[in-house]
């Protein structure tokens, strides 16, 4: 699996977001309660028929095998190292005159 690609998995994985929900006030009004704060995968499979919004030859079977692979603790603290070492890739470096 590519790095970044893996990187961006470890991400997605371990970042909680809120999620809205939209609801009819007296008025008519559409409002949005923001009561879901889970990850995007989570959400992802919480939907019914979850599979239908993934990318062709992609499983969700295999999204598990990844999510089931590090606790959110794990996959916090890589993706804290390989931020750093993206990071220090560009960081300038000291020349010598």
């Amino acid at each position: 699996m590519c790095v970044a690609l893996d990187f961006s998995l470890r991400a997605r994985r371990t970042r909680k977001l809120w999620y809205a929900t939209e609801v009819v006030d007296r008025k008519g009004k559409i409002r949005k309660r923001y009561d879901a704060y889970v990850t995007p995968y989570e959400k992802l499979r919480s939907l019914p028929q979850a599979g239908q919004y993934l990318r062709p030859g992609v499983m969700m079977a295999e999204l598990e095998r990844i999510a089931r692979g590090h606790s959110d603790t794990e996959y916090a603290l890589l993706v804290q190292q390989e931020k750093a070492r993206l990071f220090r890739s560009f960081a300038p470096r000291a020349t010598v005159p």
